[in-house]
């Protein structure tokens, strides 16, 4: 009975002192500025040896530049960079690595049974050319007097404006995101436009990207259905040239798109009057994912800067 009061007084000391726990581990890919290094040992460890014990020839994770800060009992050890560690502005990746060395002790002055070495990425800036999803590339067209609803969608454009019955074009375009993609930096919408009929800026006034989000399938309700967010993206018809691209800055849509935890930027195309009822048509017409016959360049896209692992 004495010798086990005394083995549970002195906490045990025949288990090896060992890390139990690290994040992030050896090889994690895509560490961001808001994770923390942490290392959890199995017995708190001694402050006083830790200076001795931590090494890093990695710029940012030197033992100057960084704090090291036991939590709790010191069972917890966080490191703790003077600043941010940056992310690769290329593909490329960065690597850190720090050691915790044997020179490590628990309180009971057992040393560390076997060094800790951690080699780790953080997120790399990465850039791709999407194509829109040819099952969401559609139109919803509202009949003359608002009561009926037709879906066209895998066609060859995507319209918006009024026709010559009065009827109501809204156009919509779908952008799945990269497998990848761990936050979107930015966005930009490439458009080729083979056709404007009528004057539909002068009478039907701004036209508008509007951030959707379309659910499993384009349906009629999407016609009617509020966007996210009040739209912020319009196109005044003064820079609208038919037979060339068109780009559209949508940044502020990816990231409102990912934060939600949507798993496409889904946009829709609606002029601001519906329809001047002149019963001429008044429309501005996109390439879709469907338009086959045309060069694969002129197919709506979307440019994306993004991190990534």
């Amino acid at each position: 009975m004495a010798l086990a009061l005394v083995l549970a007084a002195c906490g045990n000391t025949g288990t090896p002192f060992k890390v139990v726990r690290v994040f992030p581990e050896d090889g994690y890919l895509g560490f961001r500025q808001d994770d923390t290094i942490e290392v959890v040992f199995n017995a708190p460890a001694n402050a006083a040896s830790l200076s001795a014990a931590y090494r890093s020839d990695s710029d940012g994770l030197r033992p100057d530049q960084v704090a090291l800060a036991l939590l709790g009992d010191g069972r917890v050890l966080r490191i703790i960079p003077n600043h941010p560690l940056p992310y690769s502005p290329d593909e490329n990746r960065l690597r850190f690595h720090f050691v915790l060395g044997t020179e490590l002790t628990d309180q009971h002055g057992r040393h560390l049974a076997a060094p800790l070495s951690v080699t780790f990425t953080t997120l790399r800036t990465r850039r791709a050319a999407l194509l829109s999803d040819a099952a969401f590339d559609g139109v919803v067209i509202q009949a003359s007097g608002g009561v009926q609803y037709q879906v066209v969608a895998n066609g060859g454009v995507v319209a918006a404006g009024d026709g010559d019955h009065d009827e109501v074009y809204r156009g919509f375009l779908a952008f799945p995101w990269p497998q990848d993609l761990a936050e979107p930096l930015s966005a930009e919408l490439r458009l080729y436009a083979p056709a404007k009929n009528g004057s539909p800026f002068q009478n039907l006034g701004r036209l508008a990207f509007e951030l959707m989000d379309l659910g499993e399938r384009l349906g009629a309700a999407d016609f009617l259905e509020g966007p996210l967010i009040p739209a912020q993206r319009f196109e005044d018809g003064s820079g609208f040239t038919v037979g060339q691209y068109l780009t559209y800055e949508v940044s502020s849509y990816a990231e409102e798109a990912f934060a939600r935890g949507l798993a496409r930027l889904d946009l829709r195309l609606s002029f601001e009057t519906n329809t001047n009822n002149d019963q001429t048509e008044d429309a501005v017409l996109f390439y879709a994912r469907e338009a086959s016959s045309v060069d694969p360049d002129l197919l709506p896209t979307l440019l994306l800067t993004y991190l990534a692992p």
